[in-house]
């Protein structure tokens, strides 16, 4: 939480991963946006030596609605801005083989364990 405040870039989210490597991950996006050496954006790929960390999906609109990033929404009202507008994006992480949730052969024990934020939540 911060990127949108501090860097002026929507807000990253990722599951799955302990605190100790979420903070690491988040570190490295935060640091590498600001040295902008990193670009996200819908799909693209985040790579780390040639080997596939995941890939950025922007959320949608409506899993931004049903809760998901409140605080961030929260802090963003108080800054006079609408909360309704926040933008954000899910790091989703490729499983061992380097498979991602919308590719074959990902490994579907995993699928649960990083919701689909990017996809209209089911009515």
């Amino acid at each position: 939480m911060g990127f949108e405040e501090t860097l002026g870039h929507p807000e990253l989210i990722v599951f799955d991963v302990t605190n100790e490597v979420a903070n690491g991950l988040l570190w490295r996006a935060f640091s590498e946006l600001q040295a902008q050496t990193l670009v996200i954006e819908d799909r693209r790929e985040w790579l780390d030596d040639g080997e596939r960390i995941g890939a950025w999906r922007a959320l949608h609109p409506r899993r931004i609605a049903e809760g998901w990033l409140t605080l961030a929404k929260m802090r963003r009202s108080k800054r006079g801005l609408a909360p309704d507008e926040l933008k954000a994006f899910q790091l989703v992480l490729a499983d061992e083989a380097g498979h991602l949730p919308w590719e074959d052969g990902y490994d579907e024990r995993l699928r649960p364990l990083q919701p689909a934020l990017w996809e209209p939540p089911e009515d």
